[in-house]
């Protein structure tokens, strides 16, 4: 892979994000896999449990993506592209909300995906990244709202030919919301700031020039039709600010949403049929796009 090869893949993993269809999740105890909806996702892959617990899990998803390079124009038919993706995760939790300790609720989980192209012009993109991530409850309450801290960690490498391209921390606060169950429906709400701190790999100039403050809103629903099907939906709004480099003064305003109809196949199964839909706006007209994602997926996911 060239140079400019490198660079038109790192545009697109940075511009998209990093994991696939993140509006929809493996299990309906996650409504997300990543940012999408802050309190809702892997950090919530193991559910609450007294003391301690861990599991871990398995998802594959097969997707069609409209705006695979993420462009500000619409793009060819041969720049669309069928997806296929394996996520591997696992998570282990403290859950001592009787304690005394300013934390609880303690959880560390990493994940592990592998995105791959099936058009025969984008196999050289196939990309893999690594994550990790510690989330913590506070232990007061805000009102109706549960206050949480974080970090997370990501890191991208080009598959073909296995060189990291990019890496990141990324810590953040968040408030969350679980409004009553009524008439088998539930809605979570949660705000979220985060700020990245970024090492785009192969320069030795302007490599920091992703940090950003980055502020999400989102709204999500979980629907149960009957004990094994059930409808998943959220959306989301997202403000970033990048300060450093070459994108100082830059300002990108995200929306999204996504809906997922999932059935419970057993207790470690799932699977879906999803879509998903994303727009960016920016101050800088190169960076806008508009992208829909659509697919199947299974997941399993066992608890211990």
């Amino acid at each position: 892979m060239n140079t400019k090869q490198s660079q038109t893949l790192l545009a697109v993993l940075l511009a998209g994000g990093t994991t696939l269809s993140a509006q929809n999740a493996a299990t309906p105890a996650a409504a997300a896999t990543n940012d999408a909806a802050s309190e809702i996702g892997l950090q919530q892959v193991v559910e609450t449990h007294d003391g301690l617990s861990a599991s871990a899990g398995y998802q594959f998803q097969f997707l069609y993506r409209d705006n695979p390079f993420y462009v500000d124009a619409p793009p060819t038919n041969a720049a669309k592209s069928r997806i296929m993706v394996h996520t591997f995760m696992g998570a282990v939790s403290l859950n001592d909300a009787d304690s005394n300790n300013f934390f609880t609720d303690n959880t560390l989980g990493v994940l592990y995906q592998q995105v791959r192209y099936q058009e025969d012009l984008l196999k050289g993109f196939d990309y893999d990244t690594t994550s990790a991530f510690y989330k913590a409850n506070i232990n007061k309450q805000l009102g109706e709202w549960q206050p949480s801290i974080g970090i997370g960690y990501t890191k991208i490498k080009i598959d073909p030919v296995s060189i990291d391209v990019f890496d990141g921390f990324f810590p953040y606060l968040a408030l969350t919301k679980i409004y009553p169950k009524e008439n088998n429906s539930q809605f979570i709400a949660a705000l979220k700031t985060s700020y990245g701190l970024t090492d785009i790999k192969g320069t030795s100039t302007d490599e920091n020039r992703l940090d950003s403050w980055t502020t999400t809103a989102t709204v999500g629903q979980h629907y149960s039709i009957n004990s094994q099907i059930g409808l998943k939906s959220n959306c989301h709004a997202d403000y970033s600010y990048f300060g450093e480099g070459s994108n100082s003064g830059r300002g990108d305003f995200l929306i999204g949403a996504g809906t997922s109809l999932y059935y419970m196949i057993n207790k470690y199964l799932v699977a879906d049929v999803f879509a998903d839909y994303s727009k960016r706006f920016s101050n800088e007209d190169i960076y806008e796009y508009d992208n829909w994602d659509a697919g199947v997926k299974i997941g399993a996911m066992i608890q211990f």
